[in-house]
């Protein structure tokens, strides 16, 4: 038995895949933010780089003369100044006094104008120089935030009442948000020191909202989605941190868009339980941002959670939820309840009947996909009529549900007609229904012919022209539908079903391999959009050839590649180990299974299976028991098929002695111990 370990055969022109990838790369100086000279942070320096005191000067300096940042006057002190001023705007005023155009009201007026526009820049420079004393204290220290608890140590007691206020206000001002952002995060730490709560929740305001750009920024700006996510999760771990406090109870206000931004990009474990942290401080959760909550966390992970907010939820007073279209968060929890029970849907239907908002075509196919997966007919039915009872008019999204129940139970004829309804709804169909009817004749294991002719009866070349199965379009076909990634990979399979030769299938392979290379290519995306399935198409087809081991472990190493867009999942895995199986190699076999659970896919119920029938073809009874219990231990069974086969082993002693080596394996092994010195 050849040695066929996918893991040792590496691709052409290709290195192995490395193990440590999960590694994330140091995350670089964010140099693209406003206010960070270029010239004095080089992107060899590392985020911690702590520079000497004349340099940190000569920063501080050299971003203070900047034009939108002028140098700061001090000027002499309040008493000279005032009385100068004073005296300069006399002079000025008896000047207007004698004008024939300026009255003796309006005279007054400009002076007293030019008095007080005078004394607020004395005293705003008067704080400004403050700023700068604490600032080039904290740049002398280092970049980092210690240096920021260095130098709040060193400061009087006077000093430290307007330490946070003076310089947030200046780095605010002037749009120093790496510097700020350092600033808050010291200021949640332990020390606790004193400040303004609203001038602190405005430096939360500003942070956000300069750190978490929107989707229409300009590319100066843009920020991948990744790290809008990272700087959520740490901007909410900072405001748990700031509303946390005693004095900010009532005393604070977070801005509903600053938590609309957080509640969007955040992760769903760092939303969970924020929402009762910012009622427990009495913040302002607005209607609007309570739904946005709500949306988020109706994942199943964070339903329960999602499921309370909506029952506390007030529809309050404000404009009709139906014509702001907030039906949609209803609806999707509404779709996330029938997959949890027949009790939760019906809660979250009476709470939106409580909230004035009708049943709309969407909750009723919510319904018939319940049906469906359910293989329930009458049910879905029963919701198709009471749509049209209702006077709803049925959308392609209707009847593609309908087509799709038909499809799997093998009802041509009503097919048919929901095709035909379907088009007098729309003559072009839509893409999923279009995509359905293809689906349906691979289904009905029709031949590649057949299903390539109703696809240009339906859709334009698209794809498939770059993957050569059709020739490009000549002419503009804007009657028919542009193919997307559920047609592709069906097409895909329908060409790779039929046996065409080891070099076909591998020359086909190597081409969309190009293409995915080439990130350019106007088709790449709805390649990658697909995902495995157009790999495990390959694969099947690569597999049922003699001697395709080789090529089809090749693909899935491609798959298990850093650069591969594309990654394997459990169908992978268990397509490549049914051709180890059919080939007779278990011991391969089981270590494919190790492989796959060391890269974090959990073997399901038909790899398992696929694993026990291997055994029972080769009557290795002991291997089979074991497997059945490791699959009773997961809450898995086999299939009918494989339930009938085993029935004929249930007497067999080696079959119970494998069961038992895997629940019971300290009585198997001292049972294995006591028949080894009997014989001895």
């Amino acid at each position: 038995m050849s040695q066929c370990v996918p893991c040792r055969i590496s691709s052409h022109n290709r290195r192995p895949i490395r193990i440590l990838s999960f590694l994330a790369p140091a995350v670089p100086i964010d140099r693209t933010t406003i206010g960070v000279s270029r010239r004095h942070f080089s992107s060899r320096e590392s985020a911690t780089f702590v520079p000497p005191p004349g340099r940190a000067n000569c920063f501080l300096r050299a971003n203070t003369r900047k034009q939108h940042r002028p140098r700061i006057d001090t000027g002499p002190g309040l008493r000279g100044f005032g009385i100068g001023l004073f005296r300069r705007n006399s002079s000025e005023t008896d000047k207007l006094k004698e004008s024939k155009s300026w009255s003796s009201g309006q005279a007054e007026l400009r002076l007293r104008w030019h008095l007080m526009s005078s004394i607020s820049r004395l005293f705003h420079n008067y704080s400004q120089e403050q700023s700068h004393k604490f600032l080039r204290l904290v740049a002398a220290e280092g970049r980092d935030v210690q240096a920021i608890g260095r130098v709040w140590g060193k400061l009087s007691a006077g000093d430290k009442l307007s330490f946070v206020n003076s310089i947030g206000s200046f780095l605010e001002e002037h749009t120093y948000w790496n510097m700020l952002n350092r600033l808050m995060e010291w200021y949640c730490t332990g020390t606790r020191p004193p400040g303004d709560p609203y001038k602190i929740c405005g430096y939360f305001n500003a942070i956000v909202t300069a750190k978490i750009p929107t989707e229409k920024a300009g590319q100066d700006t843009k920020v991948s989605r990744d790290e809008r996510r990272r700087r959520a999760d740490k901007l909410i771990a900072m405001l748990r941190h700031i509303i946390s406090r005693r004095d900010f109870k009532d005393r604070s206000y977070i801005a509903q868009s600053v938590l609309y931004k957080l509640i969007i990009n955040a992760s769903l474990d760092v939303l969970v339980g924020l929402r009762s942290e910012l009622r427990k401080a009495r913040l302002q959760v607005g209607r609007h941002t309570t739904l946005h909550f709500i949306s988020r966390l109706s994942d199943l992970q964070t339903w329960d959670e999602a499921f309370s907010i909506l029952k506390m939820f007030q529809l309050g007073k404000g404009p009709d939820l139906m014509l702001e279209k907030a039906w949609h968060v209803f609806l999707k929890m509404f779709y996330q309840a029938t997959h949890i029970g027949q009790e939760e849907s019906n809660e979250v239907i009476q709470k939106m009947l409580a909230c004035n908002i009708t049943p709309t075509t969407e909750t009723y196919n919510v319904l018939m996909s319940k049906a469906v997966r359910e293989g329930n007919e009458d049910t879905m039915k029963e919701a198709f009529q009471e749509m049209l009872q209702a006077g709803l008019n049925p959308s392609m999204v209707t009847y593609g549900i309908l087509h799709k129940h038909y499809k799997q139970v093998g009802k041509q004829e009503e097919q048919v007609m929901v095709i035909r309804d379907a088009m007098m709804l729309d003559k072009r169909l839509n893409v999923i229904l279009a995509s359905d009817i293809l689906h349906a004749k691979v289904l009905a294991n029709a031949s590649y012919t057949e299903v390539y002719m109703q696809f240009i009866r339906l859709f334009r070349p698209g794809a498939l022209a770059a993957l050569g199965l059709t020739s490009p379009a000549r002419y503009p076909m804007l009657e028919k539908l542009e193919p997307n990634h559920y047609t592709v990979a069906i097409m895909m399979y329908a060409f790779c079903r039929e046996d065409r030769g080891l070099r076909a299938a591998w020359r086909m392979y190597r081409e969309y391999q190009r293409i995915l290379g080439e990130r350019t290519h106007p088709h790449r995306s709805v390649l990658v959009k697909a995902g495995s399935f157009i790999p495990n198409s390959f694969m099947m087809a690569l597999g049922a050839h003699r001697g395709g081991l080789h090529y089809a472990a090749t693909v899935m190493e491609e798959m298990l590649q850093e650069w591969s867009p594309i990654k394997p999942g459990v169908v992978s895995w268990s397509i490549l180990l049914q051709i180890l199986v059919k080939r007779g190699d278990m011991a391969e076999a089981e270590q494919l299974v190790d492989l796959m659970k060391a890269r974090g896919a959990q073997p399901n119920a038909v790899t398992w299976t696929t694993l026990l029938n291997g055994y029972m073809v080769r009557h290795n009874l002991h291997k089979t028991g074991q497997i059945i219990a490791r699959m009773s231990q997961m809450y898995m069974q086999p299939d009918r098929a494989t339930i009938d086969k085993l029935t004929a082993y249930l007497n067999s002693q080696e079959l119970l002695g494998g069961i038992r080596s895997i629940e019971e394996p300290e009585e198997t092994q001292k049972q294995q111990q006591e028949e080894e010195e009997g014989k001895d």
